[in-house]
């Protein structure tokens, strides 16, 4: 008789929220893992003068915990979206204390995640859903597209270098390493991200 192994079917993220809320600490661990991409990629994100990219993870993940924590199914946002705005909203509250701690501007502090232009205030993505409710679908929606028209003027402004500078920048890659896959020096890969920032802020005070 032949026997077939079936591998193991990976839990949805409900399942896990469920088991947590039982005590599993189990399935808290496997959504830490499984979103800690996310966090890598939103504290990666981030150029602040005399905050390290450890510091911001490390907020990043206290983020994620609260999101496994507090999430309510019942207010119709999916857990993904519900654990980004917890992280972001933790990654930026670290960014405002050591920005004040330096007694400098807060616009020393650039974000890939910067709100575009068009918002009705000038408080940070996150910060202004703090105000809103984070898990309200409707401002949630409309920060999406805020968001996304932003990440899309952003582009546009970009040559080809910088993109894949940005892209491996994102995805974790060092300088260095950086420099070897795009056969560029390390002092080019540095000049890139300066222009990156430049136009960044260019962009969210244009953006559509």
């Amino acid at each position: 008789m032949t026997v077939l192994t079936v591998g193991k079917v990976q839990e949805s993220d409900d399942d896990l929220l469920v088991r947590d809320r039982n005590g599993d600490m189990g399935a808290t661990e496997e959504l830490l893992l499984r979103y800690q991409g996310l966090v890598t990629a939103k504290a990666r994100s981030y150029f602040v003068t005399g905050l390290e990219y450890d510091d911001l993870h490390q907020e990043g993940m206290l983020g994620l915990f609260y999101a496994i924590r507090h999430f309510r199914e019942d207010h119709g946002v999916p857990f993904q979206a519900f654990a980004d705005l917890c992280v972001n909203r933790r990654i930026i509250s670290a960014v405002i204390r050591a920005t004040r701690k330096k007694q400098q501007p807060l616009n020393t502090a650039f974000s890939l995640y910067q709100t575009p232009s068009d918002a009705p205030d000038s408080r940070p993505f996150i910060g202004r859903l703090v105000d809103h409710g984070a898990t309200n679908p409707e401002h949630w929606v409309m920060e999406q597209e805020s968001q996304k028209r932003w990440k899309t003027l952003l582009q546009r402004r970009l040559t080809s270098l910088e993109r894949d500078v940005l892209r491996l920048y994102l995805a974790g890659f060092t300088y260095q390493q950086i420099a070897v896959k795009l056969g560029r020096s390390q002092k080019s890969v540095d000049n890139a991200l300066q222009r990156i920032r430049a136009k960044a802020s260019f962009a969210s005070h244009h953006a559509l």
